[in-house]
């Protein structure tokens, strides 16, 4: 792995942390571990979809669109 990916993927988690509580989550069962990561993963896309690319510019303009419930939700 190249230094970049490495940063990339330490970003990425740490992102996925901070915004959407990536790791105040407990899980017993891979299923549910399963069903968790898509999830959020989903969250993530339509957050980075929104924000043209920007995942934390989209995160911003969903809640100023008080679209925040459909996080949360998901």
């Amino acid at each position: 792995m190249t230094p970049r990916q490495l940063f990339t993927r330490q970003t990425f988690f740490q992102q996925m942390k901070e915004k959407f509580a990536f790791d105040r989550y407990r899980v017993r069962f891979v299923r549910a571990i399963e069903r968790f990561w898509t999830l959020l993963f989903l969250t993530y896309f339509y957050c980075a979809e929104t924000g043209d690319g920007d995942e934390s510019l989209g995160l911003k303009l969903i809640r100023n669109r008080r679209e925040h419930g459909l996080v949360d939700w998901i």
